[in-house]
């Protein structure tokens, strides 16, 4: 019986990210696509303010989405925790640098 399953499953694989995707419509993965998608702008805003001496901070801000693993309930307190790191994080590479650009 658990054999069957896991071909039935295997078989449906080809159905992620389809409109046939049945799992792809729970809380979960409808979080985690948007995290794809505010990562890749995260990254953008973070490339449009990258200078020299910001690079390390830059890159610790693009890290913290390492942060965020396991599932379920667990997985969705890290994002939480994740979104909180990353409104402050920005906020001090902004600051930093508007100060850069008023020495320049």
């Amino acid at each position: 019986m658990a054999q069957s399953v896991g071909i039935l499953l295997a078989r449906l694989k080809s159905l992620r990210g389809t409109p046939f995707d049945l799992f792809g419509y729970s809380r979960e993965r409808r979080a985690e696509r948007k995290l794809i998608s505010d990562y890749e702008a995260l990254v953008e805003r973070t490339l449009e303010r990258l200078t020299a001496d910001n690079v390390q901070q830059a890159a610790a801000l693009i890290g913290k989405v390492e942060s965020i693993r396991g599932y379920g309930p667990v997985k969705a307190e890290a994002m939480m925790v994740y979104e909180k790191e990353i409104e402050q994080a920005e906020r001090d590479l902004s600051v930093d640098c508007e100060a850069e650009l008023q020495k320049a």
